[in-house]
Formats: C-alpha cells, structure tokens, sequence
C-alpha cells in the first residue's frame, strides 16, 4: 500500500478536480475530460490491484493459520491412537495370563454327567476342583486322637 501512497494522493486530487468542475458547471473539453478520466481510471486499478494484493495476503494468513491448526489437530489425534494402541498392547499382554490362570482352575466336563461335561481328571464327580481342609489348632487330627 504504501507504493501506490503517491498515486492515490493523485487520485484524490484529480477525483476533487472533478467534483469542482461539477459543482461549478464547467463542462471541460474532450482533451482534458479524456485525462481527467484516464487519471481517475489508473488511480481506481492500483487500488483495486492493493486490494487484491491484500485479499490475497489474508487468504495465505488464514490458510497458515489453518494449516497450523490442522497440524495440531493431526497431533492430538496422533496421540490419542497411540494412546489406545498402548491399551490394546497392555490389554493383549494381560488377557493371556488371565486365560491361562483360568483355564487352569476349571476342569472340563464329561458328556455322560447328567449337564453335558466331561468327568473331572480328579475323581470328582461334581467337577469342582477338591479343597483339602486342615484341621484347626482346636481340633485334633485323627491320628492324634487315638
């Protein structure tokens, strides 16, 4: 804007020539209306050129600005998938001992017992694993008792 400041001032000066002449009612002759024109017409296309040239710095300000955001948008996004990703990973690392650990405590059920299963490697017919109970410090044991 400030390289046009000249011809803009010039602009004005012809735009108040103008107004004058119109105010007085001096018709001026097609010479000096053709240079009066053509002045107003160069002063009105470098404004409309700093106009552009501003519309067209604006435009890349937002589009930076824009870009910017994006970006941070891209980075939070980013980090929350990683962030699931670590769960996932932590999840899957856990969920195979737990399987195991299970597996482990329940025993299979035979298909001739009456619900379908199969008949427990260790004698019990109800298919729950055995608990040995221990006497406690008050009860005596039985080959104690004798």
């Amino acid at each position: 804007m400030c390289e046009h400041y000249v011809s803009f001032r010039a602009g004005e000066a012809w735009g108040q020539v103008r107004r004058e002449l119109l105010v007085e009612g001096t018709k001026p002759i097609a010479a000096d209306a053709f240079l009066l024109e053509s002045k107003l017409e160069a002063c009105f296309n470098s404004a409309r050129a700093v106009q552009m040239a501003q519309a067209k710095l604006g435009n890349e300000y937002t589009d930076a600005a824009q870009g910017k955001e994006q970006a941070f948008f891209d980075s939070v996004k980013q980090q929350r998938d990683q962030e699931i990703r670590l769960a996932q990973i932590k999840r899957s690392l856990t969920q195979p001992k737990k399987k195991k650990l299970f597996a482990a405590t329940s025993a299979p059920l035979s298909p001739s017992s009456g619900d379908g299963g199969a008949a427990p490697e260790n004698g019990n017919p109800e298919g729950s694993l055995s608990v040995a109970v221990l006497p406690s410090s008050d009860q005596q044991a039985p080959s104690q008792q004798a």
